[in-house]
């Protein structure tokens, strides 16, 4: 079997350097192209495939580093394939200086010299290892290979491509396509039948990303059988990226979920946490009106009414609703609970005794130093709605007043 390679490979070249030698010098220097490609793939029983490429290059008119050569490294059943153990040299086994990096779904081969250039005849001798490259199905297996890749910008001649069975594999079928991804086009096959190779040629040029596809399907247990862990490696390098794309919203939100669990909850027995707020130092709505606004003014009487309710000095109640005419009424009524003894500010104590004395509201906030304190524009209303206040006064019980009854002295107030 290794005579019968290196025979093969012995006449691939003669038959190259041949075909080379006899192109045109139009084809050879008016374009750049790839003047003959030939690929010899041997496959292994382990699953692999050894490939080796001989690619006869012109660089047309203009100067060039070397080329590109791209692999495609998924087999026909999308196992992804490694590709191992590249070599590169000319005619002559001398080494030609590459890179090799991941280009997508290709491995990328860049030869040349980006220090140097040349224009006319390259021959390149690409040599590497596929592994998982066999496609293995119910009652065949087969080597499905894309001879020359259709990444090419520029024409290819001629085309040949040559599979080696395992010793003593005989092919069950073969097919041979050319022309654009996808393309139905049949191409030359012959072989010699006893020696387990199969050559496949194209009949015509290969335009601008066209390309060489050869198959050969053979019997069962010539190579080994892929295990479940091969699978499961192929699946992952198939779709990891798409599973790590729609994986990463699924752990998102169950590490947020699990965060507030641990975190974010209200601690058990709480109940509903309800946000309240209160002024600072027990100022009343008076004294806090006057420092946010930095003036008194008289509509902080009703908001100071309501403050010395909540402190438990007067209740404040909703009276019945009264209709006079098609206009709804609601009254309310202050009933003073306890007496202002206790209050530290001195205006809190004028004004909750002004509710509900016999006295007028002036001339009870009068005795005070209060009015000292408040603007003449509101002195001058309280001095007007004093006589007002006079009218309060209810024999029976002056701890009671309707808020109806203050509306003249209290809407002064007001506006």
């Amino acid at each position: 079997m290794k005579k019968l390679l290196l025979l093969l490979i012995f006449l691939s070249t003669v038959c190259i350097f041949g075909t080379a030698s006899a192109q045109t010098p139009e084809q050879n220097f008016s374009e750049e192209a790839i003047a003959n490609y030939n690929s010899i793939v041997t496959v292994n029983t382990d699953n692999s495939v050894n490939v080796r490429e001989t690619i006869i290059y012109n660089s047309g008119p203009t100067e060039r580093h070397g080329i590109y050569r791209d692999i495609y490294t998924f087999s026909s059943q999308k196992k992804k394939m490694s590709i191992d153990n590249i070599t590169v040299v000319d005619e002559n086994n001398k080494p030609y200086q590459f890179q090799i990096s991941n280009n997508g779904d290709n491995v990328r081969i860049k030869i040349g010299d980006p220090n140097q250039t040349f224009s006319g005849q390259k021959i390149y001798i690409i040599e590497y290892q596929a592994n998982k490259a066999i496609a293995q199905f119910k009652e065949f297996d087969e080597i499905y290979w894309n001879v020359t890749g259709n990444d090419w910008a520029m024409p290819i001649y001629q085309a040949q491509a040559s599979i080696v069975l395992p010793y003593d594999t005989q092919a069950l079928q073969t097919s041979c396509y050319f022309g654009p991804k996808g393309s139905k086009n049949q191409c030359g096959i012959s072989s010699n039948g006893t020696d387990s190779v199969y050559s496949f040629n194209t009949p015509s040029t290969l335009r601008p990303n066209e390309g060489l596809t050869v198959a050969v399907g053979f019997p069962k247990g010539v190579v080994s059988p892929y295990s479940s862990s091969d699978t499961v490696t192929d699946f992952w390098s198939t779709y990891w990226r798409w599973i790590v794309s729609s994986s990463l919203p699924i752990l998102t939100f169950i590490f947020s979920l699990l965060y507030w669990y641990k975190k974010g909850r209200d601690p058990k027995g709480t109940g509903v946490i309800v946000a309240q707020y209160d002024v600072p130092d027990n100022l009343t709505p008076m004294e806090v009106g006057g420092i946010v606004n930095e003036k008194i003014d008289v509509k902080y009487i009703s908001a100071e009414i309501i403050y010395l309710a909540t402190k438990g000095y007067l209740k404040i109640t909703q009276l019945e609703q009264k209709f006079i005419g098609f206009i709804k009424t609601t009254d309310y009524e202050l009933t003073k609970i306890k007496e202002p003894t206790d209050l530290t500010n001195d205006f809190d104590k004028k004004l909750l005794e002004a509710l509900f004395s016999n006295r007028s509201l002036y001339s009870n906030l009068l005795k005070s130093n209060i009015l000292e304190k408040i603007p003449k524009s509101i002195v001058s209303i309280l001095e007007k709605t004093g006589l007002e206040a006079e009218k309060l006064k209810k024999e029976t019980d002056i701890n009671k007043v309707k808020l109806s009854d203050l509306k003249n002295f209290y809407l002064s107030l007001w506006f």
